[in-house]
């Protein structure tokens, strides 16, 4: 059956090319839009000097020519195909860079031409025409005839194709930018204003299919609600130019979701990187936010399974959300009551990335659970899916604010319930924390015993986890654990002499470098002794 949906696939996407392939084309771009996004100057200048820089490496460019690189990966040939160094030639704009620009677009589209193109990649397809369209203004500043007239024909052809096979696409973010390139292509080329009304309705879907109705998404990842956020709130000013009416879903969901992002960035303004994912880039999410005209905050501390604690030099967050989700692709205590925290804009404790990159393949030695507590029965960590989002109870006194999580993700197969406590000073300068896993019923307690006494060779194993920011330095001196930020503040580690305590390697995926980055791992391991078990720490400012 899959195998058949795949021929299926294939063939109407060959089926619709052969069709694009034969489209009679306009001549002429209505107007230009302005760039949705510009690079880095210092990435355009590599290119410049034959050089492209791509994952944190410096890759050689034959004759000069990005098309004579040798792709080794697919993120490679998505990011070469998908014309992402656009943005980075477009952010040095000057002459030779523009002539450059115009090289390589025309250089793609004879090659396309010559080669009898008979697939297009839709993802990557949509990739290359938004930011053909964004850059528009920036590549036909010159009079180069035949240059415009293959780029607009060669933007109509794959429009055309995209318009109707959009709908195959699987990620929602991709959806969406499909619709939105659709929407540009109908209000800056010629003769395509159909493409206006007709991708408003289905973008209008796609957000009632895609939120829920608080104005979160159900992967609960706060990078893609942010990238889905800058592409609608581009869409609202580009359709307001035009004098277009929004639909109602349309300006309400910009509305919901402004303050949801808001209360999910960190004190130096990233969004937090749970889920496997780091920050979107700043000054993206700035821009967006300011065109969506909302200026406030959720006025709760929670948001999108998400909790909050810290007010003006600390923020630290709390993962409380609950239940199955794609992102986590079932490991739903990976991140269940993990924290992440920063102080006065330096990253300190950071969460853990998925196990696979964005290919599906393993990323390496990943340790999956990452500042939060775990549990094994011997070496095997318990881990049940299915679960409720955890209890939130918060307190508030002249001197600190406590927050208490709990779930339940370990009582079916022990019996118990793990309750984290964190507590902040109003002065922000000590973090005090309590883990607890305790059986609170005589089904849980009756459980417990069971597993205890089949257990008593190995033990039942606990640990709290710490995943350090890979600019955190970090040393066991006296029986405490020292770490010094990126700002030369210091900050210390305390903990119970019964715990065992170990610094291990680890690694952290950076999703906007795309690559590993060496990191530190602080593990306290102690082992359950009966149905009430705690584990205390604090991090305080020296």
């Amino acid at each position: 059956m899959i195998n058949m949906i795949r021929l299926s696939s294939k063939y109407l996407d060959g089926y619709w090319i052969n069709k694009s392939l034969k489209l009679s084309c306009s001549k002429k771009f209505l107007s230009y839009p302005d760039p949705y996004e510009i690079g880095k100057v210092e990435y355009g200048k590599l290119l410049l000097s034959g050089m492209l820089k791509f994952q944190d490496e410096l890759i050689e460019m034959p004759n000069r020519s990005i098309w004579k690189i040798e792709k080794n990966s697919i993120k490679l040939e998505n990011y070469l195909q998908g014309f992402d160094w656009l943005n980075d030639l477009a952010a040095v704009g000057n002459f030779e860079a523009l002539k450059l620009a115009q090289e390589w677009v025309f250089e793609w589209i004879l090659s396309n031409k010559e080669n009898g193109q008979t697939e297009w990649g839709l993802e990557t397809l949509t990739c290359r025409v938004f930011n053909w369209i964004s850059h528009s203004g920036f590549l036909l500043k010159t009079q180069n005839l035949t240059l415009s007239q293959s780029y607009i024909e060669s933007i109509e052809r794959q429009a055309f194709f995209l318009e109707k096979r959009w709908k195959s696409l699987k990620s929602n973010i991709i959806k969406f930018k499909a619709l939105v390139l659709l929407i540009s292509v109908g209000i800056y080329i010629d003769d395509k204003k159909y493409l206006i009304p007709y991708c408003s309705v289905a973008l209008d879907k796609e957000i009632n299919n895609t939120f829920d109705s608080g104005g979160g998404i159900y992967s609960r990842d706060p990078n893609i609600l942010s990238q889905i956020f800058s592409l609608l709130t581009w869409t609202e000013i580009l359709l307001k130019k035009i004098e277009f009416e929004l639909t109602e879903s349309h300006k309400l969901i910009i509305l919901k979701v402004a303050p949801i992002l808001r209360s999910l960035r960190h004190s130096d303004g990233s969004l937090l990187g749970f889920r496997g994912k780091t920050e979107y880039p700043t000054k993206h999410l700035d821009r967006a936010l300011i065109n969506s005209g909302v200026k406030h905050s959720l006025p709760k501390r929670e948001a999108m399974g998400y909790a909050r604690l810290g007010r003006k030099n600390v923020s630290i967050f709390v993962d409380t959300g609950g239940q199955f989700d794609s992102v986590t692709e079932g490991n739903f205590l990976d991140t269940k009551s993990a924290i992440e925290i920063t102080i006065n804009k330096c990253p300190f404790i950071i969460s853990g990335a998925k196990a696979t990159d964005m290919a599906g393949k393993p990323r390496g030695n990943v340790n999956k659970i990452h500042n939060s507590s775990a549990l094994k029965l011997g070496n095997e960590l318990v881990n049940v899916v299915n679960l409720q989002p955890a209890n939130l109870e918060w307190i508030e006194s002249k001197t600190d604010t406590i927050l208490k999580t709990s779930h339940s993700g370990y009582l079916l197969e022990t019996g118990l319930t793990q309750t984290r406590m964190l507590k902040l000073n109003n002065d922000e300068t000590q973090i005090y924390g309590e883990d607890s896993f305790n059986a609170i019923s005589e089904d849980s307690r009756f459980k417990f015993e069971n597993i205890f006494r089949n257990n008593k060779k190995n033990g039942i194993k606990i640990s709290i986890n710490f995943l350090l920011h890979p600019e955190v330095a970090v040393v066991l001196e006296n029986g405490s654990i020292n770490f010094c930020l990126t700002n030369g503040e210091r900050y210390s580690l305390s903990y119970s002499n019964k715990y065992h305590v170990e610094i291990e390697e680890n690694n952290y995926y950076e999703d906007s470098k795309g690559k590993l980055s060496a990191t530190k791992q602080v593990v306290l391991s102690s082992y359950l002794m009966n149905y009430d078990n705690t584990m205390n720490w604090s991090i305080t400012k020296f």
